[in-house]
């Protein structure tokens, strides 16, 4: 793999991000609010370079966001917004074990997204198989919540720390807006999993260190 920072490393992600415009330009273009919403709110570029770089991610945010709603045929108004949710929401009564995401508060559509089934609401082996690893997922986004401080100190100073917590929470939130199944559901999210155990991995590793480092001191 070509080394991060390299002009490889960059024609790489280009090169991704432009294949992945052509069949999933939704998640391309939260690829690309993750990387522009990165490179603005860490330190790691000027602020010149920052103000060089926001309307150039912006052309391209709007690109792609054209692109996603033409192929997902929804418009930028509330009402196309609404009928599409709605529309969403009717698959799931037609094939069954569909949600009614309109009576529901946002926390629990996400609620839904990341950690259902979970034991009590389970009628098959799978979906019991299915809860054991949502019970692992409760506890790493709870161990990120309780470390939340460390968190959002990694995300200020590390580019892709803060890359992952964009892209991953901006990803959740809109899979949970058009979630309308608890089995699509648990094969969606793992488009923003992996991110989010890189995020829990970063934050373990970096209190180990930091309770190493303090021990060293004291000693």
């Amino acid at each position: 793999a070509p080394p991060p920072g390299s002009h490889h490393a960059f024609k790489a992600a280009v090169t991704s991000l432009a294949i992945m415009a052509l069949i999933r330009p939704h998640v391309a273009a939260v690829v690309m609010v993750g990387v522009a919403g990165a490179l603005l709110y860490t330190k790691h570029m000027s602020k010149k370079a920052k103000v060089l770089l926001a309307p150039i991610a912006a052309m391209g945010l709007v690109f792609l966001a054209l692109r996603a709603s033409d192929k997902l045929g929804v418009g930028f108004s509330a009402d196309s917004m609404s009928e599409f949710v709605e529309q969403q929401q009717h698959f799931g009564a037609e094939y069954g074990g569909g949600a009614d995401l309109a009576s529901l508060p946002l926390p629990l559509k996400i609620f839904s997204l990341l950690f259902r089934p979970i034991f009590f609401d389970t009628d098959s082996w799978m979906q019991r198989v299915a809860s054991i690893e949502n019970a692992a997922l409760l506890y790493i986004f709870g161990y990120l919540a309780y470390n939340w401080r460390t968190l959002l100190t990694l995300a200020r100073n590390v580019l892709y720390v803060c890359y992952a917590l964009i892209f991953s929470g901006l990803l959740i939130l809109l899979l949970s807006l058009v979630n309308y199944n608890i089995g699509l559901g648990q094969r969606q999210k793992f488009m923003a999993i992996p991110l989010v155990l890189i995020l829990y991995g970063t934050v373990y590793i970096y209190k180990q260190y930091r309770s190493k480092v303090g021990r060293g001191v004291s000693a």
